[in-house]
C-alpha cells in the first residue's frame, strides 16, 4: 500500500524534525499516536470553536470508540446532570465571559472555562433529578430530527422550536440548582457565577 506507506513515512520525518524530545522518540513508531489521551469511558464531547452566533454549544455523548482529536475537548465519566448543566444557560454564560477567541468564534478552554465554571453549590437531589429529566429530554428532542447535523440543530436561525423550549425548561432547572429567585438576563448571571467564583477563590 504504497500511499500508506509514504504517509506514515512523512509521520516519521515529521516527528525526527521536533524539538521534543518525546517526539523525536516516537518516531521510532510512525503508526502509533505519539500522546495517547483517548477516554478509555463514554466523553462528553465539546467542540474547542463554536460560532458567536449560537445561543448554546452543541454538546454530546460519544462512545469511547470514537477517536477524539484536536478540534474538541472532552469530559469523561460525565452523566447526564453534568450534560444538563454544561448545556445550560448559566454554563453558556460563563463561556461567553471566559473563553478565548479565534477570530470572532469563542474558543473553548478546559482549563480556563471548564476548570473554573463555578457549579452549583448543594444542590438537592430533586433538582438533580429534574436537571437530568430536561437534559434527556433535549436528547430525545435532538433524535426527531435524524436528518439535521447539531450544527444545523443549533444554529440560531434553523433551531427547531421544540428544541428551543426543551434548553428553555433545562435553563429553568439549572438556574434553580443556584437559587430559588429567577435571573431577569445573563449579566446578572455572570455576577452571581463570579461571585460564586471569587467565594471558592
Amino acid at each position: 500500500m504504497p500511499e500508506i506507506y509514504e504517509r506514515v513515512n512523512k509521520i516519521r520525518e515529521f516527528r525526527l524534525k521536533s524539538k521534543k524530545i518525546k517526539t523525536v522518540e516516537s518516531a521510532d513508531t510512525p503508526t502509533e499516536f505519539g500522546e495517547l489521551r483517548q477516554p478509555v469511558n463514554d466523553f462528553i464531547l465539546v467542540p474547542r470553536t463554536t460560532s458567536e452566533n449560537r445561543r448554546y454549544i452543541p454538546l454530546a455523548f460519544f462512545s469511547k470508540d470514537y477517536i477524539i482529536d484536536s478540534s474538541i475537548t472532552f469530559i469523561p465519566n460525565a452523566n447526564l446532570y453534568h450534560f444538563g448543566v454544561l448545556s445550560s444557560i448559566m454554563h453558556m454564560t460563563w463561556m461567553r465571559y471566559t473563553a478565548g477567541r479565534l477570530e470572532s468564534r469563542y474558543r473553548y478552554s478546559g482549563s480556563i472555562v471548564y476548570n473554573n465554571f463555578p457549579w452549583p453549590e448543594n444542590p438537592r437531589k430533586q433538582q438533580m433529578r429534574l436537571v437530568k429529566g430536561k437534559a434527556e429530554k433535549i436528547l430525545k428532542v435532538r433524535m426527531e430530527f435524524p436528518d439535521s447535523s447539531l450544527a444545523d440543530l443549533y444554529d440560531p436561525i434553523s433551531m427547531p422550536s421544540k428544541l428551543v423550549k426543551a434548553h428553555k425548561e433545562l435553563d429553568r432547572a439549572v438556574d434553580l440548582c443556584y437559587r430559588r429567585n429567577k435571573f431577569i438576563d445573563d449579566l446578572k448571571r455572570i455576577e452571581y457565577l463570579f461571585e460564586l467564583y471569587g467565594n471558592i477563590n
